[in-house]
């Protein structure tokens, strides 16, 4: 694991989130989560520089379609954020893990 989210396991562990169970490095399919919440289907996706990269964002984007497929929200957390301002991640993920689960192609353009 990285830096970042050794971090962010330390606040989620132990049902450090409102109770909430995460996993870290949860196999999914083809892929492993960052951390999952089986509860609220969410995935947390700690993002590092690498991610800001074209051919990235699009892997990120068909990674993040196949999981919706199988109703499952991504929030990915840039991991800048989640060193230096811990409370807000926690917040984000609170308030992800609250949305009604709603792909992210099927919205228009007066609900975004």
């Amino acid at each position: 694991m990285t830096y970042s989210e050794v971090v962010l396991w330390t606040l989620l562990r132990r049902g450090g989130l409102q109770g909430l169970h995460f996993r870290k490095q949860h196999p999914f399919g083809r892929f492993v989560l960052d951390f999952y919440c089986d509860e609220i289907r969410l995935a947390v996706e700690v993002d590092g520089g690498i991610h800001h990269l074209e051919a990235r964002r699009a892997e990120d984007a068909q990674r993040d379609a196949w999981l919706a497929d199988r109703h499952i929200r991504v929030l990915r957390i840039p991991s800048g954020l989640v060193v230096h301002d811990p409370n807000r991640v926690k917040s984000l993920i609170l308030a992800a893990g609250a949305e009604p689960f709603e792909r992210p192609w099927g919205r228009t353009a007066s609900a975004q």
